[in-house]
């Protein structure tokens, strides 16, 4: 066992570094520039043929919701894999 001392520096020593370190960190904070949210340049227009699509997608995937629901054995499952493999690569 060690000397009660010898416990207490070592005590001191790792709280001092612990402040250096926070001090350290809160100066590295003060000296760089405030964040600053990026300014919205023109917003690009969604087209409706890009709407559309996404309108196909999600009735597809409630699709393969119900064949997925409604199936009964590996070739039910391995049909609504097929639809969804070619949907999933778009």
């Amino acid at each position: 066992m060690q000397p009660r001392a010898q416990m207490g520096r070592r005590a001191l020593a790792r709280r001092r570094d612990t402040h250096v370190a926070l001090a350290s960190e809160t100066r590295a904070a003060e000296s760089s520039p405030p964040m600053t949210a990026p300014t919205p340049e023109k917003l690009a227009a969604v087209s409706s043929i890009e709407l559309f699509f996404d309108l196909v997608f999600v009735f597809v995937i409630t699709q393969v919701t119900q064949l997925v629901e409604h199936a009964h054995g590996a070739m039910d499952f391995l049909r609504a894999l097929l639809v969804l493999v070619p949907i999933w690569w778009m």
